[in-house]
């Protein structure tokens, strides 16, 4: 009888060691499957999240563009408006001499002449600027298009890899009693244990019970250790689920960073603009994008053509200074006398309502000559 129950109990054991170690091998082909999807599913969420920079970057680009052709329209429309209009004054402000009116219409047709002339320089200028902004536009118009479709496929693929994650089969190391075979040698042992305690003393009931509890401590510790194994496998899941959302948090927080600094450069484009409306060929820089994406703050003065004015020739520079100086004295109410030095290398200077004092280095007079313009 004690052979039997022997051979039953390791019978029993052989069957649950076999219904574990197969449960065990599962959950390693499961996760030994699912290993390339989760690998497939880090590559394709930085492929996405290096596609979205690209797409912000292109559409700023794309704005940037629009705004500037939109500028262009501006400046010519502004510079169409400033048509000349007759003289009003009957003496010269300068020479204090009585203007007649065939001076009055000379002085009118040589200033319509002249802005009919700028106003073709800078209609040319604006349709070969415009022609080659447009250019830009379109390209950029096709990349964007390009990387929304390269985002609708990544977003589709990270879908159907997840998906596929989450539809995986569970395997759980089932309990004894649920293991096929189990229930009917359970039965068999309960009936030869029976028999054995009717044919044995009670002492060796005794010694067979805590030799079958040794081996039943023993197989409990086996099947802590087994439960301990499932824990630590959910909560690998668990930390990967963790992982999975706080990805999409940073994503996020830098979706928002992006707009808080874009606005920032909107904002300081903004200010540049009003600024600029006062002056007709000055124009001034106030806020410079940095590596890093950041704005400083500078007030640099450019030419109408974006030239910084130190890099420009003496002639523009003495023409931005007059335009500064007549928009001052416009916003003020109050002009002033204004010294011109180095004018020997500027034939025309720009019109401004104050009295212009030139300095010319003549070789032909040794000494300090003073012409009054008539």
């Amino acid at each position: 009888v004690q052979k039997k129950i022997a051979s039953l109990e390791e019978k029993r054991s052989q069957i649950i060691k076999s219904a574990q170690e197969d449960v065990l091998k599962k959950q390693r082909e499961t996760q030994e499957k699912t290993k390339k999807d989760r690998q497939r599913l880090r590559e394709l969420r930085e492929d996405l999240r290096i596609q979205e920079n690209v797409l912000r970057d292109t559409e700023r680009e794309i704005q940037q563009i629009e705004t500037e052709i939109e500028k262009i329209k501006a400046d010519f429309e502004r510079a169409k408006a400033k048509k000349p209009e007759p003289v009003s004054f009957d003496t010269c402000p300068l020479c204090l001499r009585p203007v007649s009116p065939e001076d009055k219409q000379a002085i009118l047709y040589k200033a319509q002449v002249a802005w009919k002339e700028d106003l073709l320089k800078l209609k040319k200028e604006a349709e070969e600027k415009g022609l080659v902004l447009k250019t830009r536009l379109k390209n950029l118009t096709k990349k964007k298009e390009t990387v929304l479709q390269v985002l609708q496929k990544l977003e589709e693929e990270i879908q159907d890899i997840e998906k596929r994650l989450e539809d995986l089969p569970q395997f759980e190391i089932p309990e004894p009693e649920k293991i096929k075979g189990i229930p009917d040698i359970d039965v068999e042992l309960k009936a030869f244990r029976k028999k054995l305690e009717e044919e044995n003393t009670e002492s060796d009931v005794k010694h067979i019970i805590e030799e079958k509890e040794q081996e039943i401590s023993q197989l409990q510790g086996q099947l802590t250790l087994l439960w301990q194994a499932e824990q630590a496998d959910k909560r690998i899941e668990e930390l990967r689920a963790e992982e999975r959302r706080l990805a999409k948090q940073y994503e996020e927080i830098e979706k928002q960073l992006f707009q808080a600094e874009e606005e920032l450069r909107e904002n300081a484009r903004s200010l540049e603009g009003v600024i600029n409306e006062h002056f007709e060929l000055a124009k001034f820089r106030l806020f410079v994008e940095q590596i890093n994406g950041g704005v400083q703050d500078v007030c640099d003065v450019l030419s109408d053509k974006g030239i910084p004015y130190p890099d420009e020739n003496n002639a523009t520079q003495i023409a931005l200074g007059l335009d500064i100086i007549k928009t001052f004295s416009r916003e003020w109410g109050e002009s002033y006398p204004i010294f011109l030095d180095n004018r020997e290398s500027v034939t025309e200077i720009p019109e401004v309502p104050a009295q212009v004092i030139s300095l010319y280095v003549s070789p032909e007079h040794k000494t300090l000559t003073i012409y009054e313009k008539e």
